[in-house]
């Protein structure tokens, strides 16, 4: 992994200290920070790029749109081994098809864990896909990854209408910051939920486990057995960056200088290099309860 790494600011208040209830609710994500850069080692955690795929085992192939694959993400077990690592395996990777009728996100997935150890040589070259660019609407720019653990609260929608309650009356009269991002009346919730929305529930961007980042609603699915299904990963169109909480403290700098350009700041968002409809986010679900560990997909945008 790189050596460099990426820190979420501290939130300004510790939601489970001002609502005791909040306590049985955190759940710690680990996020990603996907940025632009290629990672040469075959094994690394990635987004994008070239994985360790086995030579022994053929490449998937789309026969709907009649091409390969690609790698979408690489989670190694060393760098972060809570992700849920099938028993006697390490490699966790994600592929997908890069152009799929469906115009807001791909359902032409494959998961797979492995054991590296046990998979002999490796694939040297990935296929290649043919014609321009922007023929593959899913396809991904090469991404480094910085692994880092925050603990996280569900969303607004999801919590119980007492703890809603509860939130909506928080006074918070005597926070400046909260009055000042409301004094032009643009925002619809009350304080205590506009700070809890965006800055004191779910983290955004990319992210393994915790709570899902649902832009619209609230989808948990179940499996074919009725199941609840867990959260297992989140690919987003955009990171964080300028002034939200959830912008590292190492990328500050880079927000700000974009302070007034939206569109530089659109850009410097978009790392992965490709949008689920407008700005969504592509989540997967597992249901480790089912011996198969059986999954779905579920994706929202703005």
């Amino acid at each position: 992994m790189p050596s460099e790494k990426r820190t979420t600011p501290p939130p300004r208040y510790d939601i489970a200290n001002v609502f005791p209830k909040m306590k049985k609710l955190a759940r710690t994500t680990v996020r990603l920070h996907p940025r632009r850069g290629n990672v040469a080692d075959l094994h690394a955690t990635k987004l994008g790029g070239k994985i360790a795929w086995p030579a022994k085992t053929p490449w998937p192939h789309c026969h709907e749109h009649d091409q390969p694959f690609i790698a979408a993400l690489q989670i190694s077990k060393a760098d972060v081994p809570e992700f849920p690592f099938k028993t006697g395996t390490d490699l966790f990777q994600l592929l997908w098809c890069p152009s799929d009728e469906n115009e807001e996100a791909p359902h032409l997935l494959e998961l797979h864990w492995r054991e590296s150890s046990a998979d002999g040589p490796v694939l040297k070259k990935m296929p290649a896909l043919e014609g321009e660019r922007d023929s593959y609407p899913f396809l991904l720019d090469p991404c480094q990854l910085f692994p880092e653990r925050v603990v996280e609260y569900p969303g607004f929608d999801e919590l119980d209408e007492s703890l809603q309650a509860e939130i909506n009356a928080w006074d918070l009269s005597a926070d400046p910051l909260v009055q000042a991002n409301r004094a032009d009346g643009r925002f619809p919730f009350t304080p205590g939920e506009e700070l809890y929305r965006y800055e004191l529930s779910l983290a955004s961007g990319t992210k393994i486990g915790g709570w899902p980042d649902w832009v619209q609603y609230p989808a948990w699915p179940t499996c074919d057995a009725g199941h609840a299904m867990e959260h297992l990963l989140t690919v987003a169109s955009m990171e964080t960056f300028g002034e939200a909480r959830w912008c590292p403290i190492e990328d500050r700098a880079k927000g700000a200088a974009c302070k007034g350009d939206y569109k530089k700041l659109l850009t410097l968002n978009h790392q992965i290099g490709l949008d689920f409809g407008d700005g969504g986010n592509l989540s997967i679900f597992i249901c480790r309860k089912c011996k198969t560990w059986p999954w779905k997909t579920d994706m929202q945008c703005g």
